[in-house]
């Protein structure tokens, strides 16, 4: 899953988490470690 604007790539994102991306990341602001994608990916 990409989110923008900050071009973050998160991995392995299952229904399950897309709450908890949805509060942590686009309402609050924090990033949610534990999906991040490596750099190197892309």
């Amino acid at each position: 899953m990409l989110a923008y604007p900050e071009g973050v790539l998160y991995r392995g994102v299952t229904v399950a988490d897309v709450d908890e991306i949805f509060t942590s990341h686009l309402e609050g602001g924090k990033l949610v470690s534990r999906l991040l994608a490596a750099e190197a990916v892309w």
